[in-house]
């Protein structure tokens, strides 16, 4: 994994004594007995690389992800395709994902894992919970599909998506072809936080609401109201709360 990263990294030539030493061992029907997380670590680095495609193409010639025990289902094409998009597409979804592309990468890397394989990779190589989160977000395509298809107000859009960890939707933004889907999850993706209300529920009291569900609902109502663009400044938020008790008299 390190001649994979340091070749690509630093434009080293590898010798081909030592390239056929590699292949030899890779090739055996004995494999090195190391735990898969000091593998992993070595992937994850690669993964972090600017050069990281071709160090997939190098690890592919050589059979190493054998080294993790379910060499057939690793997919690096998948990967490197997602990498070709990624270059195209990192200004737009800079916003809600802040993290490193390596997590989206190791998404298409095991997109033919089945379930239980993908849960037993994550335990193996000690991913993290949100790490594990994303892996198993990353199955869920038809229901991203589904949030994306049809005319949907953006706060349909907006509730729809922020469950998904934002390497996830990544992913699949990354994966999508051209259309109406790829502009709602560039939207999405490119906000940086949660819209901020001015007013809160203490404000909703003296407005004349009684504390309890109703104050919930009535905000919920206005958070959408912001996200759609229907209110943005305090004033009209505050016409928004007076609306909605006047129809609660």
């Amino acid at each position: 994994f390190r001649r994979a990263r340091f070749e690509r990294r630093l434009g080293f030539r590898i010798e081909s004594k030592t390239l056929g030493q590699s292949k030899a061992v890779l090739a055996g029907a004995s494999l090195p007995q190391t735990h898969p997380f000091r593998y992993f670590r070595e992937l994850k680095k690669i993964l972090q690389e600017e050069t990281a495609a071709a160090s997939l193409r190098r690890l592919k010639q050589w059979s190493a992800f054998r080294l993790f025990g379910e060499a057939q289902d690793f997919d690096p094409e998948a990967a490197i395709r997602l990498d070709k998009k990624w270059e195209t597409s990192r200004l737009a979804l800079a916003g809600r994902f802040t993290g490193e592309i390596w997590l989206p990468r190791l998404l298409a890397l095991t997109a033919r894992f089945s379930l239980p394989v993908l849960e037993k990779f994550g335990r193996d190589v000690h991913l993290t919970k949100a790490e594990m989160l994303a892996m198993r977000q990353s199955r869920q395509g038809p229901e991203i599909a589904r949030l994306l298809s049809g005319q949907r107000k953006k706060s349909e859009i907006y509730r729809g998506l922020i469950r998904f960890s934002p390497a996830a939707l990544v992913y699949f933004r990354l994966r999508a072809a051209a259309g109406d889907a790829v502009k709602k999850l560039n939207w999405f993706l490119a906000k940086p936080g949660t819209p901020a209300l001015k007013l809160n529920g203490a404000d909703l009291q003296k407005y004349g609401f009684a504390a309890g569900k109703e104050i919930g609902r009535v905000m919920d109502d206005l958070f959408d109201a912001k996200i759609d663009g229907i209110v943005k400044t305090v004033a009209e938020e505050q016409a928004f709360v007076r609306e909605r008790l006047k129809r609660a008299i």
